[in-house]
């Protein structure tokens, strides 16, 4: 087999391992904290893209506007982060 090869099924070896372990991290962490994919998913949205209103984020994750509600509700309800109403629209922003 050429170096190439070689390299090419020791990388794709090494991406399986990585991604079981980290989706298992992944997952031991959603259980010890509680939060749902779609909670962690908004979390890791907000950090990195700042505010955005709840019909974004149900469409970023591809749920309802009323799951993304009860999803942004818990977060504030747990303290991690805050909702307010966005002045330029009647509706609420995160």
């Amino acid at each position: 087999m050429s170096p190439t090869k070689v390299l090419s099924e020791v990388l794709r070896e090494w991406s399986g391992v990585f991604m079981r372990r980290s989706g298992r991290d992944f997952r031991g962490f959603m259980d010890e904290t509680g939060l749902s994919f779609s909670q962690l998913n908004i979390l890791m949205r907000l950090y990195h893209g700042g505010k955005c209103g709840v019909s974004e984020i149900g469409e970023r994750l591809g749920i309802s506007n009323a799951a993304a509600s009860q999803s942004i509700d818990r977060l504030v309800n747990l303290g991690l982060i805050e909702r307010s109403e966005d002045p330029r629209t009647d509706g609420p922003n995160n």
